[in-house]
């Protein structure tokens, strides 16, 4: 009897809601991929929170292997191909490269939201 009270009592705390882990996947989805590219939708509510992308990159990205991931926090600006147009390079809000053949690792954003111009990119 108390074995059992015992898997009720786990079975409602495991049934009691989403993981952390599915809490921050609402935050991110991945829209398309295209070759070695990534194309992620950020929700704009979280487009400046870098937990989020971190959250993505680990998701996605393979340790070891390069990955190349793309940002937007608006789904029409989401690439449906490449090469994108000037407006949907304009609304890309953050990239992130690893390449271990070269040892590159960066995570950059848009000059709108990260200020440090080497942190940074931008579109006039």
């Amino acid at each position: 009897m108390k074995l059992r009270a015992l898997l009720t009592a786990l079975l409602i705390v495991l049934d009691a809601g989403p993981s952390h882990a599915q809490l921050r996947q609402r935050d991110w989805e991945l829209v398309r991929t295209q070759g070695m590219m990534r194309m992620v939708l950020v929700t704009k509510a979280k487009e400046r929170d870098r937990s989020v992308y971190q959250d993505a990159i680990r998701s996605l990205c393979t340790p070891g292997q390069y990955c190349w991931v793309l940002f937007w926090s608006s789904r029409a600006s989401v690439p449906s191909r490449i090469p994108m147009s000037d407006a949907q390079a304009r609304a890309q809000v953050a990239s992130y490269t690893h390449n271990p053949a070269t040892g590159l690792d960066e995570f950059l954003m848009t000059c709108r939201i990260e200020k440090d111009p080497s942190k940074c990119f931008g579109w006039p």
